[in-house]
């Protein structure tokens, strides 16, 4: 059964580090309806009040970070990042649906499971490299440490490839068992590949990445 567009929003914020997203938000773009969350508070009371007016049973499509207790919204040199969802406004998700390619989706939601219908949740996927570089400094001097900037790209490169093939192939979106299936192929995919060709120099780290990434996704169903 194919997917009915009308029950879908995905939902993008504006944000330069999501860069990497592009061929993926373009598709989505020219194919369902997407709502841009812009860097300023309007934006953000709009985009709550939208989410909030869908119907029950809908899909919502969340690209953007995240963290075990809430989804960010935009931000700008001049707007620093703010949560958009979070356990004050949950209710905005309630008897929907939610496919978020965000860090530790997969607590944020398995925690309000209570109140979303079904989800399919990420766990971290290390895309920013400053982050990385300030783990190392502050936290963990051995985060990642064999990981180079040109690694992370790759690395997130690869990650909007996955979800792009997967999300193009699935035709029911609100299908997550086959949508999960069709996202865990091309990952081993993508992992038999980086071991057979033994490319990039840090080839070993990055499968490990897409290993964990197939690993901590949670699919409520």
């Amino acid at each position: 059964m194919k997917t009915n567009k009308e029950k879908i929003l995905c939902i993008f914020p504006e944000d330069p580090s999501l860069a990497f997203l592009s061929t993926l938000r373009n598709y989505l773009e020219e194919n369902y309806n997407c709502h841009f969350i812009l860097a300023n508070d309007e934006s953000y009371n709009i985009s709550i009040d939208t989410i909030s007016s869908l119907e029950p049973n809908s899909l919502i499509m969340f690209f953007g970070h995240g963290a075990s207790h809430c989804f960010y919204g935009s931000c700008s040199q001049e707007f620093p990042q703010r949560q958009l969802v979070n356990s004050t406004n949950i209710e905005a998700l309630k008897d929907k649906n939610v496919f978020a390619l965000s860090c530790r989706s997969c607590d944020f939601l398995d925690s309000n499971k209570r109140i979303i219908k079904e989800f399919f949740g990420f766990g971290n996927m290390p895309t920013d490299w400053d982050e990385i570089v300030a783990e190392r400094n502050t936290g963990d001097p051995f985060y990642l440490n064999k990981m180079t900037q040109e690694d992370v790209e790759i690395y997130k490169s690869l990650l909007n490839k996955i979800v792009l093939q997967s999300l193009k192939k699935t035709e029911d979106l609100l299908d997550f068992r086959r949508l999960y299936l069709s996202i865990k192929l091309s990952i081993n995919k993508e992992i038999s590949k980086l071991l057979i060709e033994k490319n990039p120099l840090n080839y070993r780290e990055i499968a490990n990445l897409l290993f964990y990434l197939k690993e901590d996704i949670i699919v409520s169903i």
